[in-house]
Order: structure tokens, then C-alpha cells, then sequence
């Protein structure tokens, strides 16, 4: 999740929090 193809200093905390968030509400929301 943090090197899925940019390096995490271009995206920062954004990139890896919005992956995880989506993931993370997807799973709530299903469950």
C-alpha cells in the first residue's frame, strides 16, 4: 500500500491515506 508505483515523498501521507480510507469505509459500510 505505500509503494504501489509513486514514491511516498511525491504523494506524501495523501496518496497512502486515501487508499486506506477508501479501503477501510468499504469494509465498515459492507459489514
Amino acid at each position: 500500500a505505500l509503494q504501489e508505483g509513486s514514491p511516498p515523498a511525491l504523494h506524501g501521507s495523501r496518496g497512502t491515506d486515501c487508499v486506506l480510507t477508501s479501503g477501510e469505509i468499504a469494509q465498515i459500510m459492507e459489514q
